[in-house]
């Protein structure tokens, strides 16, 4: 007894979360633990052994499809509207479904990719919680086909714009205009 009547704190008993999680550990460790506090003079300077388990939960596998894919990205691409670079850039990507099952965004340059590997982390938590599945990985892919439609001068700007609209090679006639 310590002075003033109050009993020492002993350590009788101790047990884990993990012991917890099956029926038969965690009725074993509330037996032993509710005997310790009924009989406190049992253990007397020994204190029972605590087993230690790391402590992980089931891993997801849910099956996801391309359209639970696309929901869940737009999405996280709404809940970046604070940020409107990052926002703009995520809402123009191609984002498939590779056949590894692997989330595949296609982006048209590098510093696109730089924008997507420093929000990787949060996608891939986003897309796990999202389509509950843990297995999910993201690739990045830059498109060639993008890289290479690069437009210097003015003719070459002409053509990359009447490629899109037609319509403009009938407004240059029209008002016979030349390119400059």
């Amino acid at each position: 007894m310590v002075p003033g009547g109050v009993p020492p704190i002993r350590r009788t008993s101790a047990f884990s979360l993990a012991q917890l999680q099956t029926p038969e550990l965690a009725s074993n460790a509330v037996s032993n633990a509710s005997n310790a506090l009924e009989n406190p003079g049992e253990n007397d300077g020994v204190s029972a052994p605590i087993v230690s388990a790391e402590v992980r939960p089931a891993k997801r596998d849910k099956a996801y499809h391309l359209g639970d894919l696309r929901r869940v990205w737009a999405k996280y691409v709404d809940s970046l509207a604070n940020q409107p670079a990052v926002h703009a850039l995520l809402e123009s990507m191609v984002v498939e479904v590779d056949p590894e099952h692997r989330v595949q965004l296609t982006v048209s340059n590098a510093i696109q990719e730089k924008y997507t590997a420093e929000q990787r982390d949060s996608m891939l938590q986003f897309l796990r919680e999202g389509l509950q599945n843990d297995s999910i990985d993201i690739v990045v892919d830059i498109s060639r086909e993008a890289a290479a439609k690069v437009v210097y001068t003015p003719d070459e700007r002409f053509a990359y714009l009447a490629e899109k609209n037609p319509i403009l090679h009938d407004f240059r006639q029209t008002f016979q205009l030349d390119i400059e």
